[in-house]
């Protein structure tokens, strides 16, 4: 499973997904000011008594450069009303990502808890995980382009 979900990442890398649309993102994220990221974060607690669980549709791909994290959806059920999680303790909310769609969270949007921006540190990735519906799903990933 592993191994065909890094030959999904790679193609998709390469070639791009059908049904992107080409102006960005088929999702709603919302437009806060960097204090109402910041403020929201402080708020949210990662859930560490909650079960994780591997997302068998769902992976996020890693631009540095960019400073950007695109997570795909690719099931056949959006994802809604979510709280991104980049490695437990940054955190940015998400209204939706559409089935066989895509989203894009920049860094400069996570914030941690003690209102310091993911983007701003210059940590890596090692983990990107969405809470949604009473659950945590480990996103497939992450890959990096």
């Amino acid at each position: 499973m592993w191994q065909q979900s890094l030959a999904l990442l790679a193609a998709l890398a390469v070639g791009g997904c059908t049904g992107m649309n080409e102006e960005g993102p088929r999702a709603t994220v919302a437009q806060p000011t960097s204090e109402e990221l910041a403020a929201a974060a402080a708020r949210a607690k990662f859930p560490t008594t909650m079960p994780a669980r591997e997302a068998q549709h769902a992976f996020a791909l890693v631009n540095r450069t960019n400073g950007t994290i695109k997570i795909y959806n690719m099931g056949d059920e959006p994802i809604t009303d979510a709280k991104v999680w980049v490695n437990g303790a940054f955190m940015q909310h998400v209204n939706g990502i559409g089935a066989k769609s895509s989203a894009i969270v920049r860094f400069s949007h996570l914030y941690n808890a003690l209102g310091k921006s993911f983007g701003s540190l210059g940590e890596p990735v090692s983990t990107v995980q969405i809470q949604t519906d009473g659950q945590l799903l480990t996103l497939q990933g992450p890959a990096s382009d």
